[in-house]
């Protein structure tokens, strides 16, 4: 004998990427459980620096750079003569630069 069988929800269509739409919170664009990671390797020694932070605006691209550089500093890491970066809006914009 069988008892009921629990619900099955619906499963939702995933986007083209395969990842679930985040969700919003009002018109502020806050994507709850998401954080933003920021992330620098060295493509000689492969040091790598990750930090997580709010959001992908460019102020933040550009002051993240600026502990980049302190941390690769610190670890013997004066010179940087190329930065490749990904596609993202903060990385292309001519401040960032």
């Amino acid at each position: 004998m069988e008892g009921p069988r629990p619900r099955q929800r619906r499963a939702q269509a995933l986007p083209a990427s395969g990842c679930p739409r985040p969700h919003r919170l009002g018109d502020q664009g806050v994507r709850t459980g998401y954080v933003f990671l920021h992330t620098a390797i060295d493509g000689f020694c492969r040091l790598a620096y990750t930090e997580h932070l709010p959001n992908e605006k460019t102020i933040t691209a550009i002051v993240s750079m600026a502990r980049v550089r302190a941390f690769f500093a610190a670890h013997g890491i004066q010179r940087i003569t190329r930065v490749v970066t990904g596609n993202g809006s903060c990385y292309r914009s001519g401040a960032f630069l």
